[in-house]
């Protein structure tokens, strides 16, 4: 006589119709017979027995199938609700963008951050490090896409597939309610995302716009864009008699921080990925001339005693304005890296994370600006001759 495995006789043990009473039902799943028959939840349990027969203890295979059965019923009620809840309708938005944080596209970073890899080590150790694979292609890095696992974790990055997402900084006032705030409003979407590059042309000008409304309090909001084709989350130039510049500043001035406190808030702050500051500060130094590998240059502010601030401005953040300039920067803090240099050989390294915080701008607004030659040659009405080589 051949002996049955574990799941067979299980299945064995499982009623095949509604005429056997319940009792034969494992207790634990009697309470679902409210919103199942029992010939569904047999059915279910047989399934959930055949997928985890070896790959469970032989002795706990029921218990864990049964488990497994919980967890499906828990899964349906959950879509079930979900589908039950109306969908959020976008709100209108009226008012002005003040900054712009630029596309975060995850795909472009993971094929710049291999090549860099390769050029700065080696193909074996960019293998080893699990940036490419032996065939030379570039892997997908990213273990989670939108909170959930990623399937394609570790394999070659599809074709055509993209993840992108770009926020844009904007006062308003959102439907019925007329009080001006600020706020997000935020795309995962990588047309609108390209979207958006000539609405970031068209700062401190009325507009309207649609989003759905994530969070909404007395002072600030937060929207995520609307897809939906008579909302679309798209900026439209209005004619209204609306004084952005003073809006913007009786929104934002309660909100300053003193270059002094720039350092303590960020302490206070650190946590939240979405921190935001506005600082207002004379421009001390502009280095138009040395912009990064990421199309960044540094510029420094300073308040009325000459304490000093670095700001990063990314390639979409106006830097039309010169040293001297009343500017109020709209950016988030970050910690930068310390640069170490070694007295004995004069190689510098950085420890990452361990500088003086700096603000990396969003957006810049001009109280009083200076021509953005105010200093340079042209500025000065007259020419420089300058030695480069003295004998």
């Amino acid at each position: 006589m051949v002996k049955k495995s574990k799941s067979e006789q299980i299945m064995d043990a499982i009623p095949l119709n509604e005429d056997v009473p319940n009792v034969s039902l494992p207790e634990a799943l009697t309470p679902f017979l409210d919103s199942h028959t029992e010939s569904e939840l047999q059915e279910l349990l047989g399934v959930q027995v055949a997928k985890l027969e070896n790959k469970v203890p032989a002795a706990s295979l029921e218990e864990f199938a049964i488990a497994a059965v919980i967890n499906e019923m828990r899964k349906e009620k959950k879509h079930a609700e979900f589908l039950k809840q109306p969908k959020k309708e976008a709100t209108q938005f009226v008012g002005f963008i003040m900054g712009d944080g630029g596309t975060w596209d995850k795909i472009a970073n993971m094929i710049s951050a291999a090549q860099s890899y390769v050029k700065k080590h080696s193909i074996g150790e960019a293998i080893a490090n699990g940036y490419i694979n032996g065939d030379g292609a570039i892997l997908d890095t990213r273990a989670k896409i939108f909170g959930k696992p990623n399937g394609n974790y570790g394999k070659p990055l599809k074709e055509k597939v993209t993840d992108a997402s770009r926020t844009m900084y904007l006062i308003g006032r959102l439907g019925e309610d007329q009080t001006f705030k600020y706020g997000t409003i935020t795309t995962n979407d990588a047309a609108l995302c390209r979207g958006w590059s000539s609405a970031s042309a068209h700062q401190y000008m009325p507009c309207t716009t649609f989003g759905i409304v994530k969070e909404n309090t007395k002072d600030t909001f937060k929207l995520n864009a609307s897809l939906a084709e008579d909302t679309t989350s798209v900026f439209k130039a209005i004619n209204e008699d609306m004084d952005c510049g003073k809006i913007f500043m009786d929104v934002v001035t309660p909100q300053i921080t003193e270059i002094l406190n720039v350092e303590r808030m960020y302490e206070l702050t650190k946590e939240a990925w979405d921190r935001l500051m506005f600082v207002r500060g004379r421009v001390s130094w502009i280095a138009r001339d040395r912009e990064s590998y990421f199309h960044t240059i540094k510029m420094g502010i300073m308040d009325a005693s000459g304490n000093e601030l670095v700001v990063e401005l990314p390639e979409q953040v106006s830097k039309d304005y010169g040293e001297l300039s009343d500017i109020i920067v709209i950016g988030k803090p970050d910690r930068s890296d310390l640069k170490v240099v070694d007295e004995s050989t004069g190689k510098a390294t950085y420890e990452k994370g361990k500088g003086p915080v700096i603000l990396k701008a969003v957006g810049v607004y001009v109280v009083k600006a200076t021509p953005t030659n105010v200093f340079s040659a042209e500025g000065e009405g007259e020419v420089k001759n300058i030695e480069g080589w003295v004998s």
